[in-house]
């Protein structure tokens, strides 16, 4: 019930901010995607995006993602600046790499256990490395340190 609410209020927050054509915010079952690895829907649901723009999510400096876990806390996922979080490797050998960036924090609406952020994270990277594929057709990969 708590994600309904936050799926309807997220997009409308993010469309009114001062900054709505740097901001994202998915609705849960965005997050429901990452788990399963359900790598073509995930990346449906940023296509809208894309069309827009070639460069995607990465025109985009804050990404907002709600999600649970299986005992029911909320939490929200915020990917800050996700395209200063990669290296971008070419064909050639030349590498370019990108600033630094927060990449990822999460709010928590109540107690998680530890290895949630963790895992939380190597989802996000995997749909990232993806979702930059479709937008530059690049291999790429990211910063560990991030």
């Amino acid at each position: 019930e708590n994600l309904k609410i936050l799926d309807f209020y997220l997009p409308r927050l993010a469309m009114s901010s001062n900054s709505a054509d740097r901001v994202v915010a998915y609705e849960s079952l965005f997050y429901r995607h990452l788990l399963r690895e359900d790598w073509p829907q995930a990346l449906k649901m940023s296509s809208e995006i894309r069309r827009d723009m070639a460069e995607g999510i990465f025109t985009r400096d804050l990404i907002m993602v709600p999600f649970h876990d299986k005992n029911g806390n909320l939490f929200l996922a915020l990917m800050v600046q996700p395209w200063a979080a990669v290296e971008v490797v070419s064909a050639t050998p030349d590498t370019a790499t990108l600033p630094p960036s927060a990449f990822v924090a999460f709010v928590a609406a109540s107690k998680a256990k530890a290895d949630l952020p963790v895992k939380c994270l190597e989802k996000f990277r995997e749909y990232l490395k993806r979702e930059y594929a479709q937008c530059f057709g690049l291999a790429m990969d990211y910063h560990e340190e991030q």
